[in-house]
């Protein structure tokens, strides 16, 4: 019986984190539009974290290194960021 706890214990975890992840991009696109995400040091934080994916993803397009859409490319930079 260990085998299923485990087996919906990892499909739990794994949408506990697929939908913080929408949570992060739905707050990106909202930051990026200029809309308020927050207030106080979490929230400034997350700006600093979202300026950063913009201007890395942007270094990439310059460089040619980004070989996808915009918006795949700051989802992947955002998937790579901690917070």
């Amino acid at each position: 019986m260990h085998k299923p706890a485990s087996s919906w214990a990892r499909h739990l975890d794994n949408a506990i984190a697929e939908r913080k992840f929408q949570r992060v991009t739905e707050l990106f696109a909202a930051d990026s539009r200029g809309e308020t995400i927050g207030f106080g040091p979490g929230a400034d934080r997350m700006r600093e974290a979202f300026a950063a994916v913009r201007e890395k993803a942007a270094e990439l397009r310059a460089i040619g290194k980004a070989q996808r859409g915009d918006l795949r490319v700051e989802r992947d930079l955002l998937q790579r960021t901690r917070f």
